[in-house]
């Protein structure tokens, strides 16, 4: 962040932006470190056809094979990442992120190191931003 340029809350507008480009880039492949030394794979969104307004989901899939989801939404000024088994509707670890614009324009998280541009379709920054969400997700349930 530009130190003459104070943070801003992020919109509901910017939100449903950036949930946009989280679903529409539905990543797959390529493994994420957590915090117990293991790694947990993207499986792709499992909510393209849906308005964002109703949460972003993307599947996980554990070291051993198992399966997550996770799900993500924005409500009351706070992105809320959850994580559960598949077929159930209960969130087994819940993070709710603050989120703040700086002054660059991107989204960002002081708690998880996380920042993305909600307006841009970098796939890169996508991708690290959605990756540090994994992390931070997962660093909650340990």
């Amino acid at each position: 962040m530009k130190p003459d340029m104070p943070s801003a809350p992020l919109s509901d507008f910017q939100a449903r932006q950036l949930l946009r480009r989280l679903r529409d880039a539905n990543l797959r492949g390529g493994s994420v470190d957590i915090a117990d030394g293991g790694t947990v794979a993207l499986g792709g969104c499992l909510s393209l056809d849906g308005p964002v307004e109703q949460g972003v989901r993307y599947r996980l899939r554990l070291a051993d094979g198992a399966e997550r989801v996770l799900d993500l939404s924005w409500s009351r000024a706070r992105l809320s990442i959850g994580l559960r088994l598949p077929r159930s509707t209960c969130a087994e670890h819940t993070l709710e992120l603050p989120l703040d614009l700086d002054g660059e324009g991107r989204a960002n998280s002081s708690l998880l190191a996380a920042q993305m541009n909600p307006e841009a379709n970098d796939p890169g920054e996508i991708d690290r931003f959605l990756r540090h969400l994994v992390r931070g997700v997962f660093a909650r349930a340990s």
